[in-house]
C-alpha cells in the first residue's frame, strides 16, 4: 500500500500551518499516495473545504482528522494555573460514528475546555467517545512522549496500556524525525526525536502495538519553509532576527514516499 500522511496541519492551523489544501491534494495525487489526513490543532473548522476538494481527487482518499489537546489527568472544566498542562493527541475518524464523537469531542474542547487558547478535552471524556476514532501517540507533546523524554519508561507503559484498553487495535504508536538542512536550525528537536523514538519503537515491540511514520506537515513543499517561519514569527510576535524564538525546521513538508523511508 502506498505511502499516507496521517499527521497533516493545514491553513486552518492559524498559528502554525501554511498548508493549502488543494495544493496538498494536487501533491499527494501528483506523488501517488493512497490517502491525506487533515489534522488540525483543536477544531475541523477544514473539513467542509477538505472533503470538497477531496471530490476533485478521487485517487486520494480522505481521512478526517483532528489534533486534539488532552488534559493531564484532570477535568477540562478546570481553568486555573496550577491545571494548565496538556497533551496532543492525534484522533482520525474511520468512520460516521467516528466523525461524530469527533465532532462532540471538537465541541465540548471549544465549548468547556478552552483554556489560554487551547481547546482541552479530559481522558475520562475521551473515554466515553472514542467509538469509530483511531489515535496515534503524536509528535514529542503527546502524553506517551513526554514520559519517555521524563525518562519514566514505567509512567510511559501505564499510559500506553490506557490507550490500548480504551482503543484497542485502533490505537498506534507514532514517530518522527526532522532533521534540519536549514542553516541556524538547532538539533534540539532531533535529538528529542531519536530519545522518543528509540522508547516508542521499545514498547511497541513489547506490547505488540504497530508504529506509523509520520512528517507533522504544516506547508506543502520545502521552499514554502521561509514563508511558514514567516507565519510563525506573525503569530507570537516575534523577528525573524530573534535566535530564542520558536521555529520550526524547515523539514515538515509533503515529502515523498521515497523521501520517508529514507529517513
Amino acid at each position: 500500500m502506498p505511502f499516507a500522511h496521517l499527521h497533516v496541519h493545514t491553513t486552518y492551523s492559524l498559528f502554525d500551518g501554511l498548508s493549502s489544501i488543494t495544493e496538498l491534494f494536487e501533491k499527494a495525487e501528483s506523488l501517488g499516495q493512497s490517502g491525506l489526513a487533515i489534522t488540525d490543532h483543536g477544531f475541523l473548522f477544514g473539513v467542509p473545504e477538505f472533503m470538497k476538494v477531496a471530490e476533485k481527487h478521487p485517487s486520494v482518499k480522505p481521512v478526517i482528522g483532528c489534533e486534539i489537546y488532552l488534559t493531564d489527568h484532570y477535568d477540562h472544566h478546570i481553568k486555573d494555573t496550577e491545571h494548565k498542562k496538556y497533551y496532543h493527541l492525534i484522533l482520525l475518524a474511520k468512520n460516521l460514528t467516528g466523525y461524530r464523537n469527533l465532532l462532540k469531542i471538537c465541541s465540548e474542547a471549544a465549548v468547556s475546555g478552552q483554556y489560554r487558547g487551547r481547546p482541552r478535552v479530559s481522558h475520562e471524556y475521551l473515554e466515553q467517545h472514542h467509538d469509530g476514532l483511531i489515535a496515534l501517540s503524536a509528535c514529542i507533546g503527546g502524553e506517551i512522549p513526554q514520559r519517555i523524554l521524563n525518562n519514566d519508561m514505567q509512567e510511559a507503559e501505564e499510559t500506553l496500556r490506557w490507550y490500548k484498553d480504551v482503543f484497542g487495535e485502533d490505537f498506534y504508536l507514532e514517530v518522527s524525525q526532522h532533521e534540519s538542512r536549514k542553516p541556524g536550525y538547532g538539533t534540539e528537536l532531533l535529538e528529542m526525536q531519536k530519545v522518543v523514538n528509540e522508547g516508542i519503537f521499545a514498547l511497541g515491540k513489547k506490547f505488540g502495538i504497530k508504529v506509523v511514520a509520520t512528517n507533522d506537515v504544516h506547508f506543502v513543499n520545502a521552499e514554502d519553509a521561509s514563508a511558514q517561519d514567516t507565519l510563525l514569527c506573525s503569530s507570537t510576535g516575534k523577528l525573524l532576527s530573534d535566535k530564542k524564538r520558536l521555529c520550526y525546521t524547515g523539514e515538515e513538508y509533503l515529502k515523498s514516499e521515497e523521501q520517508m523511508l529514507e529517513i
